[in-house]
């Protein structure tokens, strides 16, 4: 019995001894970062940014799409209005504005409305030779337009990436304009035989980022901020 008993204690201690060397890797849910990576994978880029600070005043919101080739600006290819960021009911038929007082959560003497608070610039590969870039507002709807893609290399290679701009404060006076989004081409690497897209992670609005160098074609995505007339 007591053989038994030195032999079970032998036993577990070294079954303790192995359970403490040895390593586990343990699951986890998929995460926000997960999400962004396969969308990434998949040719898809999202990107969404407070305009908040911009409803201290009543602007048009429209946004634009800026060509480059070879570091030239072309054109600017697309301009698409959304409209106010800040609405009356009086846009409405007398007999509709206590209906869209209801609607917006107004007060009975209240006739102003949040409409853009919120924007989001997503673009996809739509085929080998297109993306689509859409713009978008909770409540003012969205908007796409088609952009172009030119093959890179010997090999005519159809490689496309983006990158955020670095968001610096603006004037409080007149019209701004802000570049958002960065979508371009990546450039032949003739020493190591690829096609790249490497450099900066956000792109300076001044457009002195080295990347930029290198990028035989790419577009500017952003905002304008207009003051809105009052009638």
């Amino acid at each position: 019995m007591k053989k038994f008993l030195i032999a079970l204690a032998t036993l577990l201690a070294v079954c303790n001894a192995q359970a403490q060397d040895s390593l586990k890797i343990g699951s986890e849910e998929p995460q926000m970062e997960d999400v962004l990576t396969l969308l990434d994978a998949m040719d898809i880029y999202i990107y969404r940014f407070n305009a908040e600070e911009f409803l201290k005043h009543k602007y048009n919101v429209s946004f634009f799409v800026d060509e480059y080739m070879d570091g030239v600006k072309k054109e600017r290819t697309n301009t698409l209005h959304m409209g106010a960021n800040i609405q009356s009911v009086k846009i409405y038929p007398q007999e509709q504005w206590d209906a869209a007082r209801k609607e917006h959560g107004l007060g009975p003497d209240e006739d102003d409305f949040v409409r853009i608070k919120t924007i989001s610039i997503i673009v996809r590969k739509n085929s080998d030779t297109t993306a689509m870039a859409t713009f978008a507002s909770p409540d003012a709807g969205r908007m796409g337009v088609s952009l172009e893609q030119y093959p890179a290399g010997p090999d005519s290679v159809y490689f496309y990436s983006s990158r955020p701009f670095t968001l610096e404060a603006v004037p409080d006076t007149g019209a701004v304009e802000i570049p958002l989004v960065l979508y371009g081409s990546g450039w032949y690497d003739e020493r190591y035989n690829i096609v790249r897209f490497c450099g900066e992670s956000r792109i300076d609005p001044q457009l002195k980022a080295d990347i930029l160098k290198n990028l035989p074609h790419y577009y500017i995505l952003g905002v304008t901020f207009t003051p809105k007339e009052e009638k």
